[in-house]
């Protein structure tokens, strides 16, 4: 049941509004605060720059609603959310953003057990027709879970290198994700 947590979601530009809170003025004990700033700048470069190379608004006739959940501190966050907004926009699906420290819905989407985010969940109004896409691109994912695996990178490094990827990438792999996604509903 996604209807009652997209009543009570943040628009995508009051979440906009709350990351620049986070940003100005965290709260007591908020988690990695160190990278919320370079999170905003990556939110709002790739706000910016980003530019679909699919035709979503092919999508407008499904009329769906997403749902993100996801967090200001989440650098994969920051490079997604952007784009997925930008979608959603093309495709005229209303996008609304669930915060998962202050959400029980991720329980429901976890990834191999885990909390990790963004998670996008599209649904219709009788959510009939679902997807989800998270918490990052194919490729990138697989990168996590090789390191996991191994350990051969400390979380910064994976950090760098995931963000090497992603500025590589320009959302490319994101899209093309998004849109076979929404193709299959």
């Amino acid at each position: 049941m996604l209807k009652p947590y997209f009543e009570k979601a943040l628009s995508y530009s009051a979440y906009v509004d709350h990351f620049e809170e986070v940003l100005d003025n965290p709260p007591e004990g908020y988690p990695n605060h160190k990278y919320v700033k370079l999170n905003w700048s990556r939110h709002k470069r790739l706000t910016k720059k980003s530019v679909l190379i699919k035709p979503f608004e092919n999508f407008s006739s499904l009329n769906l609603s997403a749902l993100v959940i996801t967090e200001a501190w989440c650098g994969d966050s920051a490079q997604n959310l952007p784009t997925i907004h930008k979608i959603c926009e093309a495709a005229n699906i209303e996008l609304k953003v669930v915060l998962r420290d202050q959400s029980d819905l991720i329980e429901q989407y976890l990834t191999n057990g885990g909390q990790s985010i963004p998670i996008a969940i599209f649904f219709n109004e009788h959510e009939s027709l679902h997807a989800t896409w998270g918490p990052r691109p194919a490729p990138v994912q697989k990168m996590v879970m090789d390191n996991k695996a191994s350990g051969a990178l400390s979380y910064d490094d994976l950090s760098i290198e995931t963000q090497k990827w992603y500025n590589q990438d320009e959302s490319k792999t994101l899209q093309n994700e998004i849109f076979d996604l929404l193709s299959q509903l």
